[in-house]
């Protein structure tokens, strides 16, 4: 697992927010990302209506208080007061105050027992928004969807995190696990992540919105102030909003200016909006557009992103910090291990397993190579119990190579063999994204070993082919036409 503020202190499954996106993020999908283990957000704009707070805050509650949080404009609380009055009112988890000083609000927040974050988009924000007592920030980098600033994610965060001494979370450009890894492993407590969420079935948008955030691609953006010169919406000028580049944006981006008073260019865009037409109105997203590229519910992509960050984290962190134990134990240890695996029959049970225990207690404590050579003596004198903490422990110890991975493939056949199948599919489908090498068709038989286990024998068949498919040169390509076959028109 995981292990940040987010998780420990807040008790979030994954260290994942959803980014509050007016008009997108609304209870439901708030519901659905905090039922996945994440923390659902509220985005309420700056001319919403009140009763839409305590409405869509009723969704996302649900019958079973499922936690959430809500998201005003500052600057649009300073017109409405009464958006804060009803968000208050709304008894949010977390309450984002952004696009201004926070300082008026927090103490009344905090005495509504809610915590307040706050965005932001330069290293003076976040020390002013430190002052004012929030519990949060977000670094929101220019890369994000909506309105944001102008310095980018990565050199903004680094910035903020030596700046401040309270949680920092990232946002902008993360729509991956590698994206979410990169931000931890830089020392943010977690994500604040929009655009990914955009194409699934919950978010409050429309379907034509969803094909074309899956059809778009990273550089397919505008950073511009058009869509809310259009509209007359009082958004400070440092502010400007990304969306996906269409044809109002390449007539207007450069002279946006022009368009305040322009009556004809604000009706002909008030009725492309309500039509639907997105050659003209806005879809606001951020430059990782590029990485969604299917509509998923959004319990998957909380679950995908969270679980693949800590794969990414613990696969390169253990070969980026790796320092071999060659030069520990000596080429001569692995000899020794080497011959006493292949005298393996002359021994009985408890004394292989004994004398493969005396080789790893030459190695530093803790050393990953011990513990999975004492985890595959367990495992191949028939303890599957034994062996699967033991592995678990040396992947955690920063194995890597091909102990690791053949650490994960051991123990998902002993997980198989306990009866936890569920688990073992979510290690060996991890491992299919692994850098491929002369494993790569064990990964696959185990694979397919546990889908049968599972009664999914038409993808087992279909895993299995595709793997065996390489070995045919003259038939790889109809083999694997026929595999992918197996499983295109399943229910």
């Amino acid at each position: 697992m995981l292990h940040t503020y987010l998780t420990d202190d807040l008790t979030l499954g994954y260290p994942i927010v959803g980014a509050p996106m007016a008009n997108a993020a609304g209870g439901r999908l708030a519901r659905a990302i905090s039922g996945a283990g994440g923390l659902g957000m509220i985005g309420i704009g700056s001319n919403a209506a009140i009763s839409l707070v305590e409405e869509e805050s009723t969704v996302a509650r649900g019958d079973d208080q499922t936690r959430f949080g809500l998201a005003l404009m500052i600057w649009a609380v300073e017109r409405r007061p009464e958006l804060l009055d009803a968000a208050l009112a709304a008894r949010p988890f977390l309450l984002s105050l952004s696009f201004g000083s926070p300082q008026p609000y927090v103490a009344r927040v905090h005495q509504a027992g809610a915590l307040v974050v706050t965005q932001v988009n330069t290293v003076a924000a976040a020390r002013e928004a430190e002052q004012c007592g929030v519990d949060l920030i977000v670094a929101q980098g220019t890369e994000a969807g909506g309105h944001t600033g102008h310095a980018g994610t990565l050199p903004l965060l680094q910035a903020v995190l030596e700046a401040v001494q309270i949680p920092v979370l990232a946002a902008g450009g993360i729509a991956s696990s590698r994206g979410l890894a990169a931000v931890l492993a830089a020392g943010a407590a977690g994500a604040w992540i929009g655009t990914a969420f955009l194409a699934c079935p919950e978010c409050g948008n429309r379907a034509e919105v969803r094909r074309r955030i899956v059809a778009a691609g990273e550089t397919d953006t505008v950073h511009t102030h058009v869509f809310d010169q259009v509209q007359g919406l009082a958004w400070p000028q440092q502010y400007p909003g990304r969306a996906l580049q269409n044809d109002f944006t390449r007539q207007w981006h450069d002279r946006a200016d022009q368009l305040s008073g322009d009556t004809d260019a604000t009706e002909r865009y008030r009725e492309a909006r309500a039509a639907g037409d997105y050659d003209t109105a806005v879809i606001y997203a951020g430059q990782a557009v590029g990485l969604v590229t299917q509509e998923r519910p959004a319990a998957d992509v909380v679950r995908d992103l969270g679980e693949g960050a800590e794969a990414v984290l613990r696969r390169r962190c253990g070969e980026v910090l790796y320092t071999s134990h060659m030069t520990v134990a000596g080429a001569d240890w692995e000899q020794r291990v080497s011959d006493l695996w292949a005298e393996m029959d002359k021994y009985d049970e408890a004394e292989f397993v004994g004398r493969i225990a005396v080789l790893a207690d030459e190695l530093p404590p803790g050393s990953g190579i011990g513990l999975f050579e004492r985890g595959a003596a367990c495992d191949s004198t028939g303890h599957s119990d034994r062996a699967v903490p033991l592995y678990r422990a040396a992947l955690d110890a920063g194995l890597v190579g091909e102990r690791r991975r053949r650490a994960v493939i051991q123990m998902a056949s002993s997980l198989r063999n306990l009866g936890n199948p569920q688990e073992a599919l979510a290690l060996l489908t991890t491992e299919t994204e692994a850098a491929s090498d002369d494993l790569d068709g064990a990964v696959a038989t185990f694979l397919a070993l546990t889908l049968v286990d599972l009664g999914r024998e038409r993808e087992a068949v279909a895993v299995a082919l595709t793997a065996l498919s390489n070995y045919l040169p003259r038939y790889n390509r109809s083999v694997a036409r026929y595999a992918q076959q197996l499983t295109e028109n399943m229910p």
